[in-house]
């Protein structure tokens, strides 16, 4: 499955990944409803640790789960492909290095450029913690032009295919503002086609894709479109998070 590494996402470098995670991030079903369903619950680790999503994926289709430290849970049948991924754009500082990296990384995402001395010291000053300073990048991110600059991002140009027809523009994933990218591209000499979403809350960002031949598309829209349905996404360092199956969105700033 195509997906897109982060940092070609966040318009500056990516949270530092020098720590190797505590562990595997798991992705744990629950039983198939009577509609043939399953209910996946996601969970990150180590610097991604306060990262939830869950999403529905058909029983019958064939779910590979993480098997390291990124948090992304795939679903494939024949050539029709699904994947749901997220990462924390600022987690946890745990040493004084992050620190320093976590308010560089922060100022930087939300002035899209690399920030001077003094954008650094001010931004600090303005956000004074990190949960604030969460609240600006995620405020930032979910402006349209960087929506549209982040599902950019994840176009199959990226990794040299050939782009045939594209189409962008913003659109809703799990109740928030997302970027939405629909691409028809050549691989192998094969056309296929690309549907993303990208959307951030508390500073993570959550990426939903669909990938699929272009003749053979139509009959797997109505699973994509459940999944995207269902989709839902918190933090536990959140509000939202420690409400988070209460509502879609609770707090729109998170």
């Amino acid at each position: 499955m195509r997906v897109p590494a982060f940092a070609v996402l966040v318009l500056a470098a990516a949270p530092l990944r020098a720590q190797a995670a505590d562990s595997v991030p798991a992705c744990v079903p629950a039983p198939a409803d009577s509609a043939g369903v399953v209910r996946w619950a996601c969970a990150g680790t180590g610097y991604d640790a306060a990262v939830r999503f869950s999403v529905f994926l058909p029983a019958d289709w064939t779910v590979t789960a993480p098997e390291d430290a990124g948090l992304v849970i795939r679903a494939s049948q024949g050539g029709v492909q699904i994947a749901v991924a997220a990462e924390d754009q600022l987690h946890a500082p745990r040493t004084r290095a992050d620190t320093a990296g976590f308010w560089m990384r922060a100022t930087r995402l939300v002035l899209a450029r690399d920030p001077t001395l003094e954008d650094l010291q001010a931004f600090r000053r303005r956000a004074a913690n990190p949960d604030k300073a969460r609240r600006a990048v995620t405020a930032a991110q979910l402006r349209d032009s960087v929506l549209l600059a982040m599902a950019g991002g994840l176009s199959a140009a990226h990794e040299d295919r050939k782009v045939v027809a594209r189409a962008a523009e913003v659109r809703r994933l799990a109740g928030r503002p997302a970027g939405y990218l629909a691409e028809t591209f050549e691989a192998d000499g094969i056309p296929r086609r690309a549907e993303s979403y990208v959307t951030v809350r508390d500073a993570v960002m959550f990426i939903a894709t669909l990938e699929c031949p272009d003749s053979g598309c139509g009959d797997a829209l109505p699973v994509w479109e459940r999944a995207l349905a269902s989709l839902r996404t918190w933090t536990e360092r959140s509000a939202a998070g420690r409400e988070r199956m209460s509502s879609i969105d609770p707090d729109p700033n998170l």
